[in-house]
């Protein structure tokens, strides 16, 4: 099982508490994790074979098999496709007719890279007139050791059970208690995130809490939103601001 709460003064505060997230919720941060697919993947299928909750079993389940199905679909050869080689700054490292053959290319680079799924529009007529691309309708992102992180698919399908589109666990909206307060210094405590630091939003936290909670019951906001907190930026420039997820954040030294 991968190590899905990250911050240690979120963990602190959770057993001071005596506080113990649901399996729904554990899956919410999984699935939302910084991680390679892989150990996602299998964090996911470790939580879903000892859960007692039998909706997030088949929910999980659902979410494995449609993401296999994707992936499947995504890595396929087709006629008037290939596939495009980026680097993190979108500079290009050619096109290929397979997968296969794009993957080697960017795990020779030896930093983050992605393969873009690429329809051919049309080929150039002569040596000096070029294939024309465009429409992308998937891709695949990787770290530094050729491990893949994220991917997408415009597979244009329906999922059959309405019912897994609005309770599963990917989007659930649920309550994090976490002790960030106005004035409090943070950074973040994710891999390439500690060097940046900023200061709780004046937000008061009582009404803060009191409108997330009321969102939640009314089912008009999401997981992300439950656990932003605001965080200002002085070195960027006096009132610069984002929102970002508690679980993201550490008390700054």
């Amino acid at each position: 099982m991968i190590d899905y709460l990250k911050s240690k003064a979120l963990k602190e505060y959770h057993k001071k508490l005596n506080f113990v997230l649901p399996d729904e919720a554990v899956a919410t941060l999984i699935y939302c994790s910084r991680v390679t697919l892989e150990e996602k993947y299998a964090s996911l299928q470790e939580l879903a074979d000892k859960t007692q909750d039998e909706n997030l079993k088949r929910c999980i389940a659902a979410r494995l098999a449609s993401d296999r199905e994707d992936y499947d679909n995504l890595v396929r050869q087709e006629a008037g496709i290939v596939f495009a080689v980026e680097d993190a700054k979108e500079v290009s490292f050619g096109k290929f007719p397979s997968f296969e053959e794009a993957y080697e290319a960017g795990r020779k680079l030896g930093k983050k890279f992605r393969i873009l799924k690429e329809y051919i529009l049309s080929a150039g007529s002569g040596e000096d007139d070029e294939d024309e691309y465009d429409n992308v309708i998937g891709g695949v992102s990787y770290n530094a050791e050729a491990q893949m992180t994220w991917f997408t698919y415009d597979a244009d399908k329906e999922i059959n059970s309405l019912e897994y589109c609005v309770n599963s666990f990917e989007g659930k909206p649920f309550w994090m208690p976490h002790p960030f307060r106005t004035g409090d210094k943070v950074k973040f405590c994710y891999e390439g995130g500690e060097e940046q630091a900023g200061i709780v939003g004046n937000q008061d936290t009582d009404q803060w809490n009191e409108m997330i909670l009321e969102g939640i019951k009314e089912g008009t906001i999401d997981v992300e939103e439950t656990l932003n907190v605001l965080v200002e930026y002085p070195e960027l420039f006096s009132g610069a601001h984002s929102h970002v997820l508690v679980m993201d954040l550490e008390y700054a030294d």
